[in-house]
């Protein structure tokens, strides 16, 4: 199922959909050759169109892909930048491209992927490595390129950045509204996994930070220090939460989660399926900075009373 976004364009594009040769508009088209569950057009000055805004546009959007046919630059970027607040994955392209591909049933799906690869790239290439780096988990540098994206020369750039609600101060905070950010694009792996790391984040800050370095034996750095005091509460207080850490990150083959291989397949116990259901994973992804808070809070504890 698909959200078709657009800006009017009285073009046609002759192309074969389904077996037949067709001649048509961008919505005619797709509404032809692709299963549509919504057609959104973008445009400030016509009756009916959505107006180019971020916020509005996520609003109307209800759709598990979206296909985006932009006019110019302006739709491509505010759709780029929508990925960082949905689960959807956005298509963008363009008329040209549209008329290269056979849009076979077969080859519906795979025209859409070629496309995407070929078109992303050139647009806004500094937004979408930031997405890149958001969607593959890597935080730290997501939150640097966004923030070097604020003070981009484009004014449609910065109000991109604008609309995702990044904080100013310090990255700890950066942090915590990515992990926001996780959560209202559907990745509550990434929620979860930097979650858990976020205690040791908030213990360091409280003594003066320090480098990120593991040194076997190690009992006087900051990171150490707090790492291991974070890992005694996590396992002796918070189990659960840290075992489904462990199997989200390891894509399911975690040794801490009970799984059995036998005669080359795959058992998981009942109880390790419900712990895995979307509900709670769900569930424990919206809760994760406050677990976070608490777990840091008990490992301040710990720490004092060495």
């Amino acid at each position: 199922m698909y959200t078709l976004v657009y800006s009017p364009d009285e073009r046609k594009v002759k192309l074969t959909c389904n077996g037949y040769q067709i001649n048509e508009s961008v919505p005619e088209i797709f509404s032809r050759c692709f299963n549509i569950k919504k057609i959104i057009c973008v445009d400030d000055s016509i009756e009916g169109c959505l107006k180019p805004d971020l916020r509005e546009i996520y609003n109307e959007v209800q759709a598990p892909a979206i296909i985006v046919i932009p006019d110019n630059g302006k739709l491509s970027a505010l759709m780029m930048s929508l990925s960082f607040m949905l689960e959807s994955k956005v298509f963008i392209l363009d008329h040209e491209t549209l008329k290269e591909f056979d849009l076979t049933f077969k080859n519906v799906i795979t025209a859409i992927k070629l496309m995407d690869d070929r078109l992303l790239g050139n647009l806004y290439p500094e937004l979408r490595q930031a997405l890149w780096y958001f969607r593959n988990g890597i935080s730290f540098l997501a939150i640097k390129e966004l923030e070097n994206l604020k003070n981009s020369n484009d004014p449609l750039i910065r109000q991109v950045i604008s609309s995702l609600g990044m904080p100013e101060g310090d990255d700890v905070k950066k942090v915590e509204w990515l992990i926001s950010q996780y959560m209202r694009a559907g990745y509550y792996d990434k929620a979860i996994s930097l979650g858990r790391e976020l205690p040791i984040v908030y213990c360091m800050a409280k003594r003066g930070y320090g480098k990120l370095q593991f040194i076997e034996g190690d009992k006087k750095s900051v990171y150490m220090t707090c790492r291991r005091a974070v890992r005694k509460v996590l396992r002796e207080e918070y189990p659960d939460f840290l075992d489904l850490r462990n199997y989200i990150m390891h894509t399911g083959l975690s040794g801490s989660f009970d799984i059995e291989l036998k005669d080359g397949y795959i058992y998981l116990d009942e109880k390790r399926k419900n712990m895995i259901k979307e509900e709670n994973v769900k569930d424990v992804a919206s809760r994760v900075v406050s677990l976070a808070k608490e777990i840091h809070a008990k490992a301040e504890e710990m720490i004092s009373g060495e």
